[in-house]
């Protein structure tokens, strides 16, 4: 397994499908150090692979845990611009499961305005791409700067409770993407929080807490 690419955020305005790669690596370390897990895995059969790595990171699969992201069953007329977070590709697809006034509150959380689309979670949750590209920016919380992360198909990733965070479509390959999510628990609709309220939930402070802070 090798350590899917990392840098800094270049934080200049634009299009978040793009780059923005201000060619200041990030080492593994750095990003384990703040909670997470990132890591390539060899395919085509991703979804085994990764069995051991979850069981050891505290995942069970179940029915209620497990989210299949595939783009390609995307309704046509689902606005998908790659300026926009995949967030909130991630929210709708995940409407399957929830109820009705669900709904209308994860259709409420779409923005496109990037501070609105920084979000945190009160439980961690994981996931492997299968196909296509995402970008996954962590925030670092000695800083506030955006870590960008570069996800292929093979990149698995673990994030944690309390992080902050954001999740973008490349502009490569926002046409295929599909992959796994997988929450420690059930998918709710309280899991997610946005923008300014993600720097107030109750996980902010354990998690921060959790990397010496």
């Amino acid at each position: 397994m090798s350590v899917v690419q990392a840098y800094y955020h270049d934080n200049i305005p634009g299009a978040q499908s793009l780059p923005h790669d201000s060619r200041q690596a990030v080492p593994i370390e750095t990003l384990s150090k703040l909670g997470y897990t990132i890591l390539s895995v060899n395919g085509p059969d991703y979804e085994e692979k990764i069995g051991p790595i979850l069981q050891k990171l505290g995942y069970e699969r179940t029915d209620e845990s497990v989210l299949k992201v595939n783009l390609g069953e995307v309704p046509e007329n689902l606005d998908l611009d790659p300026q926009h977070s995949l967030t909130q590709l991630f929210t709708r697809l995940g409407q399957q499961s929830l109820s009705d006034s669900d709904r209308q509150v994860y259709s409420g959380s779409c923005s496109t305005d990037l501070e609105a689309l920084a979000i945190t979670a009160s439980r961690d949750l994981a996931g492997i791409v299968q196909t296509g590209g995402l970008y996954l920016d962590i925030q670092e919380p000695q800083t506030t700067s955006w870590i960008r992360v570069v996800l292929v198909p093979g990149a698995f990733f673990h994030v944690p409770a309390g992080s902050i965070r954001r999740v973008f479509m490349d502009n490569v390959n926002k046409a295929n993407v599909s992959g796994i999510l997988l929450c420690k628990g059930p998918w709710s609709i309280d899991l997610i929080t946005w923008g300014k309220d993600a720097e107030n939930h109750p996980k902010r402070s354990e998690y921060l807490r959790s990397i010496g802070l």
